[in-house]
């Protein structure tokens, strides 16, 4: 008979394995990929939890109907010195773009096509 020390140990070994799986998770699906992978391309890169929030604070100003000097300005000021160090309107104008398409497609119109 084995005892019950033995048994809540394992128990409490395999119950610690799967909360330890979980938290490990990949917390990004493979749009947040291609996402981070097309605006890492035009400098956007460091911290991607931050550039995904980023992307969809856009989408939230989009969907309050803000202009888009305002989703510029928003983007700006998010990376600060850590977006790209020239052309940071253009740059900012693709980057809501890219976030468009990818997590409020409903609001390319504002955009075009990429």
């Amino acid at each position: 008979m084995k005892s019950k020390t033995a048994v809540t140990a394992v128990t409490l070994a395999v119950v610690g394995g799967a909360f330890s799986a979980t938290a490990a998770a990949d917390p990004f699906t493979p749009n947040d990929y291609e996402f981070i992978a097309a605006v890492a391309g035009i400098g956007y890169s460091g911290n991607v939890m931050h550039t995904v929030d980023v992307a969809r604070g856009v989408c939230a100003l989009l969907d309050q109907g803000v202009g888009w000097q305002v989703r510029e300005n928003f983007v700006i000021s998010s990376f600060g010195a850590d977006g790209p160090p020239t052309h940071q309107e253009y740059n900012a104008t693709l980057f809501g773009q890219y976030s468009a398409y990818h997590y409020c497609p409903e609001h390319n119109d504002q955009y075009g096509s990429i």
